[in-house]
């Protein structure tokens, strides 16, 4: 009992001490090896005795923007930039880029390149930013005047519960109730309003999710067909909502130049080649740099849902409503 006391003591008194025998030089090579989870407390160590640090501003910045958190990583990157830390002009130009803040996004693309002007590496880097810039400053001229009427931030393991959908609807599920088996990975099934016929997503990490179908046969549902390759391209399809025609299907896509994560998709059914149409990307405000999935339509209310995780926290998403108009008219400014 006396040893197991020592060996208790030891650990209780001593562990905090070896945690912080970690260096910044420990940091740095973790942060340059991508593991920023056993970087970051160092780094935020060190930035509370030195706030003021170009450096450390900059790390903390770009691994704040890595994982999402851009309130965090603005000022951070900001400062940087401002002690003129080379790595933080990309970063903060790609921040800026995803606030729609193009022309400052330029600006700091402008500095990066002049920075690097001989390294041929960091040119062909900054290139691919600014083609991105470039084509999501295009999509902002396609933007649809939607009348949002709601929006509810709630759990992302439990976003589901803001779909209030008419019985006509048809309904939507977590893949996992309907097949037990399967894991609870936020994936949703959809069944129509005769009960008769489901889409799903189904798949893996390393080759992505896909579209299938099945119906009623008899008591259960069999006849598994995966959908076509007009929409089963490359990345991740899965969100389906088909509408009461059950010929248009709305999902999201990680594929068919999504700008970031999901982007929401819409096609039809063509019954002359018995295949769908080439998807349509939807306009702004329902895609974005971010999340965007699970787009939902009530005729019988007039009433529409979707999701998105822009500026929302890991675990939350934001569900919209909004109400669908029959034609597409664009915002004039």
């Amino acid at each position: 009992m006396k040893v197991r006391h020592i060996i208790f003591v030891f650990i209780l008194f001593f562990a905090p001490t070896l945690s912080m025998g970690q260096t910044i030089d420990d940091a740095k090579k973790w942060y340059l090896e991508g593991n920023y989870a056993q970087a970051k407390p160092v780094f935020e160590r060190e930035y509370q005795a030195n706030p003021t640090n170009a450096p450390l501003n900059q790390w903390l910045g770009v691994i704040a923007f890595m994982e999402g958190d851009y309130r965090k990583a603005r000022p951070l990157l900001e400062f940087a930039s401002q002690k003129n830390i080379l790595e933080s002009y990309l970063y903060l130009g790609q921040l800026y880029t995803k606030l729609y803040r193009f022309s400052d996004a330029e600006k700091e693309f402008a500095k990066y390149e002049k920075a690097n002007r001989r390294n041929k590496e960091a040119l062909a880097k900054l290139t691919t930013h600014r083609e991105y810039a470039d084509k999501l400053k295009r999509l902002t001229n396609r933007t649809e005047d939607v009348q949002i009427i709601d929006s509810i931030i709630v759990p992302k393991s439990d976003f589901l519960t803001a779909y209030k959908l008419s019985a006509s609807a048809g309904s939507i599920q977590p893949i996992n109730k309907f097949f037990r088996h399967q894991s609870n990975n936020n994936q949703v099934l959809f069944i129509n309003e005769r009960q008769d016929k489901i889409y799903y997503s189904l798949g893996d990490s390393v080759s992505g999710n896909k579209l299938y179908t099945m119906e009623k046969l008899l008591d259960n549902f069999g006849n598994e067909k995966r959908l076509s390759e007009s929409i089963n391209q490359n990345g991740s399809q899965a969100y389906p909502f088909v509408m009461p025609d059950g010929l248009t299907i709305y999902f999201s896509s990680t594929g068919h130049g999504s700008l970031g994560g999901y982007d929401l998709f819409v096609t039809r059914y063509n019954l002359n080649s018995n295949a769908y149409l080439t998807p349509n990307q939807l306009n702004m405000p329902f895609n974005s740099p971010f999340n965007d999935y699970m787009m939902a339509i009530d005729e019988e209310k007039g009433i529409g849902w979707f999701a998105s995780d822009r500026f929302q926290p890991k675990d939350s998403v934001c569900v919209y409503t909004f109400i669908p108009l029959s034609e597409v008219t664009l915002l004039e400014s």
